[in-house]
């Protein structure tokens, strides 16, 4: 998946990374350099270096160790820092103790702080066999769940939201106006964006020109309408396992999308609100 960030033409003026820098072979920008300084004025150990566009200072702040990324012009856009699981907030220890990994071990936390967009605490917790991280709002939602690899390295860089066209930040405003943003990222021709909507996670995919295309909800058996959850029981689906259920709704339709497991086989099958059910060509 790319991702892509507008920038504004590189400064002229640029500076030897600082002392103890692995870059020592590029510059950091005087911009970049003094960005830091002054939203971390605080900041010691700082070590520098570049990666793809971005100028990444690794530092130490306050007994922690942080992670922040300008561009070269001094724009901040994500800041990764380590804490420890008693330093999360009270919700988000809560949600997670309540739920299926709570008696996996909790191997790294992070707080990922970024430019126009929601915080997120990311707890990565390890059993004999996988590593998974959570992402958390800071009232204890959890955002998703991602399989760990190795490839990810932690850095977060994929987590940097993009600029979208001004369309998509309008039409957030006009349906979703309490909506807090938690992920923006460009998907080839279209744009996915990811927002938390009191409790409701919900993704929405836009086009290059920032026009909406869908928005896919994640939901509880307790919320389908009757008439929907009686189409899959009277199917010849009814006894397989739901592993999910996501409500879609386009400028045209809108229906249930059914994740079902079974012993012989898995399928998808999507039910509208008349109960008309169809399977998931794939």
């Amino acid at each position: 998946m790319n991702k892509i960030i507008f920038y504004l033409a590189l400064p002229l003026l640029m500076l030897q990374a600082c002392e103890g820098s692995d870059d020592s072979t590029n510059r950091i920008s005087l911009q970049a350099q003094q960005a830091l300084t002054d939203k971390y004025p605080q900041a010691t150990n700082v070590v520098w270096h570049h990666k793809n566009r971005y100028a990444v200072a690794d530092f130490d702040l306050s007994q922690h160790q942080l992670k922040a990324w300008f561009d070269e012009t001094g724009q901040w856009y994500m800041t990764q820092t380590e804490i420890r699981f008693t330093e999360l907030p009270e919700l988000v220890k809560e949600a997670f103790q309540a739920g299926q990994f709570a008696q996996w071990k909790v191997d790294d936390v992070d707080k990922i702080e970024r430019h126009q967009t929601e915080v997120i605490y990311v707890i990565e917790v390890e059993n004999s066999t996988q590593e998974i991280d959570l992402y958390f709002s800071p009232d204890g939602i959890l955002v998703k769940q991602i399989v760990d690899t190795d490839s990810n390295e932690n850095d977060y860089e994929g987590f940097i939201p993009v600029t979208p066209p001004t369309t998509i930040g309008s039409y957030l405003k006009t349906h979703y106006p309490n909506a807090r943003l938690v992920e923006i990222e460009e998907e080839g021709t279209y744009f996915e964006v990811e927002i938390l909507d009191g409790e409701s996670c919900r993704k929405l995919h836009f086009d290059a020109e920032g026009n909406w295309l869908q928005t896919q909800t994640e939901v509880d058996i307790t919320d389908l309408p009757e008439l929907v959850l009686q189409s899959l029981k009277s199917s010849p689906y009814g006894a397989y396992h739901i592993d999910e259920i996501d409500h879609y709704l386009t400028p045209t339709k809108a229906f249930y999308r059914f994740e079902l497991e079974s012993d012989n086989a898995d399928i998808e099958v999507d039910i509208t609100l008349d109960g008309t059910l169809t399977i998931v060509k794939k």
